[in-house]
């Protein structure tokens, strides 16, 4: 991963969000603390990669709270009827 300071980012804008865009390529922008200890940054991702990680993280809430179980349960031992949209709410 390419990592920028933000005056690096201003005059590489374009370049940089093409890159991120088209290529996938997420990018790195270093945000320096005022003690100086650690890394207060930013990472821009592509939009598919936003959406990769908003399935991601829904994948895990499901899976957090036993849902995502129930649906694999239910998949697995599916029977006529259960998942007719009719009767889906």
């Amino acid at each position: 991963m390419k990592t920028y300071t933000p005056t690096k980012l201003r005059k590489d804008l374009y370049t940089v969000v093409n890159d991120v865009a088209n290529h996938n390529q997420p990018v790195e922008i270093t945000l320096q603390s005022k003690d100086h200890a650690h890394n207060n940054g930013a990472v821009i991702i592509s939009k598919a990669q936003y959406e990769e990680y908003e399935r991601d993280k829904e994948l895990a809430f499901l899976r957090d709270n036993g849902v995502l179980n129930v649906v694999n349960d239910r998949m697995d031992h599916e029977k006529p009827g259960d998942f007719d949209p009719k009767n889906a709410y």
